[in-house]
């Protein structure tokens, strides 16, 4: 049986972990449960590393096309001049109809 917080490693990185589900949870993204075996494993491209960024990032918000492509599936009439936050805007309170 393992004892909470624990420490759990990559080659260059550690963390303390409370419980025995978000250890296991780590385990999975490609955590070290010992450094020794954190040291076996290549850090200057650890797989899991782009998934947790990719995570991490801000969604981008939808582009012109998409935004116009939105509206036309709605029925919506807008003039080529309206701006993308009020198209979005348009959309949204179409949507919540």
């Amino acid at each position: 049986m393992l004892e909470f917080p624990r420490y759990v490693f990559t080659g260059t990185k550690t963390q303390l972990v409370q419980t025995q589900e978000d250890y296991d949870s780590a385990l999975d993204m490609g955590w070290f449960g010992t450094v020794g075996e954190a040291k076996t494993v290549p850090t200057p491209s650890e797989p899991w590393t782009e998934a947790v960024l990719a995570d991490l990032e801000p969604e981008a918000p939808p582009t012109r096309a998409e935004l116009e492509a939105k509206a036309a599936e709605l029925g919506l009439k807008f003039h080529p001049n309206t701006g993308d936050t009020k198209l979005a805007a348009l959309i949204e309170a179409k949507l919540g109809e």
